[in-house]
């Protein structure tokens, strides 16, 4: 016959130094518990400076020992810190295994807002912020709930402190980062009195409850909302106090949990408040059958949802007691009393006792103690918490029996026989006693991890992860002792476990050594070993020697030691928390599986592959696929990530590998990867996703991945390559200072077609290169094949046009500006510029600087602009202004026009039959070959020599001097102190080198 067992634990002091001065300051106000079976106790305290109350947080295990010192709660965000001004506290848990505690705070005489602090899991403050700061209504109460996604929603009330009617209930959800997410939104309005509100979340939604007074009547009300905080149910009245009874002044408010299938419970105070009752509601929100009587004497209900998928009601009469109820409502065994000395504050009230149910099956409990000084004999002077413990126990006889448990915590006592123990939910002890006895688990064996302890009993952990959408818990058979028990039977299949030694060692020798369904340590020691694993979670240790080394299932931990080992292991988890451990050590290895592979010395190759399973529900997968660790260490390492390796998961993170040193090859996954490449001569291939990668020193090769590319790269130190799959034109690529951002032009379908550089020397191209200059103060921008506007910075730029007409402009600093194919305009600006017009028809002005203009294929117009400039006219009938400076002008091929304009200028025609105009100062010109012109006007002033006149092709234009026949020409034409001819007319003197009057004179026409 099953028993059922409450066990209470003993009492454990809460705060460290209670105050009989200030009794009435100390004090229980809530607790909150973890999935992990830890739990937060929030309670208050005496400040001995003010003589008013402080409030404190104390973390402790599913044991009731503390985890750490109590913690000061802080007051508001908002700089007042006086608790004086500080109520309503109220204490929840998150989904990231943190706390919330939120009370309401005053502004001193501003109006009111809501303190949100968060503490971690060992109770220590990680954060404080504010919410409804802005509000001047009168904030009355507050609760919190933790939502499964991450983040919370708050409910609160409001009266309009101008008007004083009305009270309103209002939720805001806040995200995991802490801010408000959408507007507030009211639930509730009454034109008397919300107050003393409790809410709870499911993945349904959240359930809120109140109360509401009048001068006759206390109701008891719920609304069922979404996890936006909006109402998606109509609100109920669950039930009603007359405040005429005689115990209505302290029944306490009412108290609603979630329980494990979606749907609540809410308690409450009966209808003269000497009793209390219970109100089961669907995941809809709605009754679900009539109300539970739970006792009819205590008063205070709280409530709490039990593991085993029921709940448990706490109530105070003399003594504080517990009836713990199934899903439905059935009781479970008789009420408890889990502390005998319930105790009063200064007004008569009942202290309350807070509750909250636990992953073992138990709950935990949290309540004021009496006062001992004598002073307040029976009120409160402190604060303690227990642990109970709730299970069944069964025996059964000398023969073969079948032994079934609850989904608590059971004991199962086979005694003789052959037995069959199945414990079902929670952590059970299972004593298969004299015969051959079999345990049962429902799932299969991939999904657990069975160990041996130092007695020898077997521990059978179930990984199973759960699933919200399946409304399945996590563990559903949790983590079991076995004592004398022979068989394991898992989704029908029985192993045989009688005897099993987990523990083997090799010798000197080759050998072939083999593990068992349980978690086995194996050490090959010499020779070169095969060592297989099984199902459980191995250590396997090749030692000296080429071994060959395989963990099959399980989360291993494999080492190769000395010698070129081969290591395999691409089994399946049991639950996503723990991967295998694959270590090459010394010597060229090969290491295949999912998890963490490290090379170790040597030339390794690492292939990095999901697992065949994360064992989720009826033997399937579970979509939290971790990601995979790929360490090459010293040595020219292979590290490959399977390309239909995927992380499927939202928390697996992205997958890491790194070369270490040597020249490696490192291909990265389908997803998201943290690559690191080590010194050396790298190359790596990030394939598709998100990644980041760090080539570290040595010259290396990077190349994008297949989607386009979402990649942070940085080359360290060497001249880096990235390479890169189109033409330069489909790409459009920025530069600011040392970052190069490329974004893909073409169109593929990506979420995010960029990638970062930095440290990257050259950018390879299928149609070329192009060499990022080293960083400074200046952007790099490359356009698209049409028409783009590029603007440098003040900083030393770099413009690319690519295709189009193009208008490209320097400004401030040393650019370097290339127009691209079109009909571009170039302009440097101010600084020494480099400006290229390439294919096209360009307009290249140079700017202020002593700038480098090159007009390179089409008809050019080429402007110098300030500064001693050199300007290249190349192919095409280039125009070429050198304007102030002293210029350099090369016209190229071509029938070019060339202008020196002020300054003493150099212009040099090339091929072509050019026209040249030094301008103002003293210039040199040289035609070069074809028939040149050589053109002088009145504002040409200076002594100007041509080079290379030659008779009989080149001309002269000196009709801006009036000189319109070679007489005239010869009339002002003297020979210098070389025989040279020299032509003066006025301030403009031009000297024609190699070339005597005689010879001008029998030259025949030298004039236009």
């Amino acid at each position: 016959m099953a028993e059922y067992v409450v066990t209470v634990g003993s009492e454990v002091q809460v705060n460290t130094t209670p105050d009989l001065d200030y009794p009435s300051n100390e004090g229980v106000v809530g607790i909150t518990a973890q999935e992990n079976g830890n739990y937060l106790v929030l309670y208050g305290g005496n400040n001995p400076a003010n003589g008013g109350t402080d409030y404190y947080v104390r973390a402790y295990d599913e044991k009731g020992q503390p985890l750490g010192a109590p913690t000061r709660v802080p007051g508001g965000a908002g700089g007042f810190d006086s608790m004086s001004d500080a109520f309503a506290y109220d204490v929840t848990s998150l989904a990231d295994g943190s706390y919330l505690v939120t009370h309401v705070q005053t502004q001193r005489g501003s109006g009111y807002f809501i303190s949100a602090a968060t503490f971690s899991a060992m109770g220590q403050l990680t954060g404080n912020r504010s919410f409804a700061e802005a509000s001047e209504n009168d904030i009355q109460d507050v609760a919190a709930a933790g939502l499964a996604g991450g983040g919370f929603v708050l409910a609160f009330t409001e009266r309009d402190q101008d008007t004083g009617v009305g009270i309103n209930l209002v939720t805001q959800v806040v995200n995991a980062s802490g801010s408000a997410v959408g507007p507030r939104q009211t639930v509730a309005t009454d034109v008397d009195s919300i107050r003393d509100i409790d809410l709870t979340a499911s993945a349904n939604g959240v359930e809120v409850v109140w109360t509401d007074e009048s001068a006759e009547t206390r109701t008891y009300h719920s609304r069922l909302l979404t996890t936006s905080g909006q109402a998606q149910g109509l609100e109920l009245l669950i039930g009603s106090t007359s405040l005429a009874g005689p115990f209505a002044l302290y029944s306490g408010p009412a108290s609603v949990a979630a329980l494990k299938d979606r749907s609540f419970v809410v308690v409450y105070p009966d209808a003269d408040g000497s009793g209390t009752l219970a109100q089961r509601l669907d995941t809809h929100g709605q009754k679900l059958g009539g109300e539970i009587v739970v006792s009819a004497s205590g008063v205070q209900p709280t409530v709490a949802a039990l593991a085993s998928g029921g709940f448990v009601v706490l109530t105070t009469t003399g003594d504080h007691v517990a009836q713990a109820f199934d899903a439905n409502g059935i009781p479970i065994g008789g009420p408890t009393t889990v502390d005998p000395d319930a105790t009063s504050d200064h007004a008569g009230f009942p202290s309350m006792t807070y509750v909250a149910g636990l992953s073992n099956g138990g709950y935990a409990i949290a309540y004021t103690n009496a006062d001992t000084s004598g002073e307040y004999t029976g009120q409160t002077s402190g604060a303690a918490t227990k642990v109970v413990a709730l299970g069944f126990t069964d025996t059964g006889t000398a023969g073969s029996d079948f032994l079934e448990g609850t989904s608590g915590a059971d004991t199962l006592s086979g005694a003789g026989g052959n037995d069959t123990l199945q414990g079902g939910g929670l952590d059970d002890f299972l004593d298969g006693g004299s015969g051959t006895d079999v345990a049962v688990f429902s799932g299969n064996i991939q999904q657990y991890v069975i160990t041996r302890a130092a007695n020898g009993d077997l521990i059978v952990d179930d990984r199973r992860p759960g699933s919200n959408f399946l409304a399945q818990p996590a563990r559903p058979e949790g983590t079991d002792r076995l004592h004398d028990v022979e068989i394991l039977q898992f989704a029908g299949t029985d192993f045989n476990v009688s005897g099993l030694n987990t523990s083997l060692v090799g010798t000197s020798a080759s050998e072939t050594l083999s593990g068992t369904v349980l978690s086995d340590s194996i050490l090959g020691l010499g020779g070169d070993d095969t060592i297989t694993g099984s199902y459980g979670e191995d250590t396997i240790l090749g030692g000296i020697g080429n071994d060959s080394l395989n963990g099959v299932d399980g989360a291993d931990s494999i080492e190769g030691g000395d010698g070129n080992d081969r290591i395999s292991d691409f089994g399946a988890y049991a639950d996503n928390t723990r991967q295998n451990v694959l270590i090459g050590g010394l010597g060229n290895d090969s290491i295949g599986g999912s998890g963490r592979l490290e090379g170790g010395d040597g030339d390794d190759v690492l292939f990095g592959q999901r697992p065949q399973s994360v064992r989720g529900f009826e033997g399937g997968h579970d979509n939290s696929i971790l990601a995979v660790q790929l360490l090459g260490g010293s040595g020219n390492d292979r590290l490959d990530v399977d390309a239909d390796f995927e992380q499927q998961s939202q928390g697996g993170g992205p997958n890491l590998l790194d070369g270490g040193d040597g020249a490696d090859t490192i291909n990265g996954a389908y997803e998201e990867d943290n690559i690191f490449g080590g010194a050396g001569n790298d190359t790596i291939w990030g394939r598709s996703g998100q990644d980041r990668i760090d080539a570290g020193s040595g010259d290396d090769v990077i190349r994008t991945g297949y989607d386009g590319f979402h990649q942070i790269v940085d080359g360290g130190e060497g001249r880096d390559r990235f390479v890169l799959t189109g033409a330069q034109a489909d790409y459009q690529i920025d530069r600011a200072g040392a970052t190069t951002t490329i974004t893909d032009l073409r169109d593929i379908t990506i979420v995010d077609a960029m990638t970062t550089l930095t440290n990257v020397e050259t950018l390879v191209f299928s149609d070329g290169t192009l060499e990022l200059q080293p960083s400074g103060s200046g952007v790099l921008r490359v356009g698209t094949a049409g028409s783009d506007l590029l603007a440098g910075s003040t900083g030393n730029d770099t413009l690319r046009g690519a295709g189009g007409d193009d208008d490209l402009r320097g400004g401030l600093g040393n650019d370097d500006l290339n127009g691209g194919l079109g009909n571009d305009t170039v302009n440097g600006g101010d600084g020494n510029d480099t400006v290229v017009g390439a294919d096209g028809n360009d307009a290249l002005s140079g700017g202020s600087g002593e700038d480098q203009l090159f007009g390179q294929a089409g008809n050019d117009t080429i402007q110098a602009g300030l500064g001693n400039d050199k300007l290249f006219g190349d192919a095409g009938n280039d125009q070429l202004f050198g304007q102030a400076g002293n210029d350099t002008v090369f016209g190229g091929a071509g029938a070019d026009t060339l202008r020196g304009d002020e300054g003493n200028d150099r212009l040099f025609g090339d091929a072509g039959m050019d026209t040249l105009r030094g301008g103002a100062g003293d210039d040199q010109l040289t035609g070069g070959a074809d028939a040149d012109v050589f053109v002088f006007g009145a504002a040409d002033v200076g002594q100007d020599r041509i080079l290379d006149f030659t008779l009989g092709a080149d001309r002269l234009d000196l009709r801006g001097l009036g000189l319109y026949a070679e007489a005239d020409a010869l009339s002002a034409a003297t020979s210098d102190a070389a025989g040279q001819v020299v032509i003066t007319v006025g301030a403009v003197s031009l000297t024609l080198e190699h070339l005597s009057i005689a010879q001008l004179q029998a030259g025949g026409d030298f004039l236009v």
